[in-house]
């Protein structure tokens, strides 16, 4: 029994082992390079969103990005997860929109425009503007498709936008277009 308590002392710790300290820095490395693949494809979906191109160009892009050297894996590289991470990096500016808006803004105005997209379907966009650090800042806070739009010139808007965490709203029933 003291043999083996002997023996047991005198063994380094598992943290000191140098076999352990090259897994954890294999382990490290590969977080580090899967963190970069995916950051290439996040930039790639950010810049196909603020282009308006449509999400089948990703695959394509990212293609491309290969062909010119980097090094981009096959995982997530779908249209479909092209709008997930769309949808989530807009999820991250209207929460931060939302912060700003409600913990440093004291006035802004809200702007209601009206028209068609690309395919024809009436829409309206919502956008506001505030002052910032003494410069204008212009938000889009919303883009709804219309459910009921009138030759005359009118419209049903359904939505509410919220202004700030005292659940000030704007309502609008009749938006000009």
């Amino acid at each position: 029994m003291r043999a083996r308590d002997s023996y047991l002392a005198k063994q380094k710790a598992e943290e000191d082992r140098p076999i352990f300290k090259s897994f954890v820095k294999m382990s490290n490395k590969c977080n580090e390079e899967k963190r970069k693949d995916v950051a290439m494809k996040i930039n790639t979906a950010y810049f196909i969103a603020k282009e308006e191109l449509p999400f089948t160009k990703f695959p394509k892009l990212l293609n491309l990005q290969r062909k010119n050297g980097l090094q981009i894996g096959e995982t997530h590289s779908t249209d479909k997860k092209c709008a997930e991470m769309v949808s989530r990096i807009s999820k991250v500016y209207k929460n931060k929109l939302d912060v700003t808006v409600s913990e440093h803004v004291k006035y802004m105005s809200i702007i209601i425009d009206g028209g068609e997209d690309a395919g024809g379907v009436e829409n309206e966009t919502i956008h506001c503007r505030f002052v910032e650090n003494g410069q204008p800042v212009n938000c889009l806070v919303g883009h709804k498709a219309v459910e009921h739009a009138h030759a005359e010139g009118q419209c049903q808007l359904s939505s509410k936008v919220k202004i700030d965490r005292k659940s000030t709203r704007l309502n609008s029933s009749h938006a000009n277009i």
